[in-house]
């Protein structure tokens, strides 16, 4: 047989395994929550396994249970203030200075909860129509609002029983739908580099 002919033998041979998975390279990882090993290039992300974090795989289920487990109402309101912001204004924020914010307002002086801070920016932006330039990626108008905003909602409460029932199941049903949709991946264009010397330049 020609040596020509044999490395053509050979290169299908790797062809075919290479497309019927034998070659593939294993990328064994573990669950960081029950402990199970699983392949992380067999397994699709988002729908068998999910990584919050680099390096730090978890069984879809193990870590919706565990989310669910450990997330009290004041980590939700939090997120909630996030995703109002980011979602919902579209403000850019400072997330070091909401949580300076939160840890002085709420935690040592005491002065509101979570919940009321979601409600006191909501009526601030929707109802009385803030503007979004002026908080330079901060929570900074809360204390001023708060406690027109808790008469606000508690009147509009009394004229009509359960709409700060409703707003909450409404909420509830966006973040159920955003955990079901698809996470799109972004395509990075590739740019091609500038050539350190143009030779239309040499004369």
């Amino acid at each position: 047989m020609p040596l020509n002919l044999y490395f053509y033998e050979i290169y299908d041979i790797i062809l075919e395994r290479k497309r019927i998975g034998v070659d593939r390279v294993k990328h064994e990882v573990k669950c960081r929550l029950c402990g199970q090993y699983f392949d992380a290039q067999l397994d699709g992300l988002d729908t068998v396994y999910v990584m919050p974090a680099k390096n730090y795989y978890y069984h879809k289920t193990c870590y919706d249970n565990w989310k669910k487990a450990n997330l009290n109402e004041d980590d939700q309101w939090r997120d909630r203030i996030y995703d109002y912001l980011a979602h919902d204004l579209k403000i850019k924020y400072d997330f070091f200075k909401c949580e300076a914010f939160f840890k002085s307002f709420i935690k040592s002086e005491k002065k509101g909860t979570y919940k009321g801070c979601y409600f006191a920016l909501k009526y601030f932006y929707e109802i009385q129509g803030g503007d979004r330039e002026k908080s330079y990626g901060g929570l900074g108008i809360i204390p001023y609002v708060y406690a027109k905003s808790t008469e606000y909602w508690s009147r509009k409460e009394q004229e009509n029983r359960g709409i700060v029932a409703s707003i909450e199941e409404e909420i509830k049903k966006r973040e159920e739908l955003r955990a079901k949709a698809p996470l799109r991946k972004v395509k990075k264009e590739k740019t091609q580099a500038k050539p350190k010397w143009n030779l239309e330049d040499i004369e």
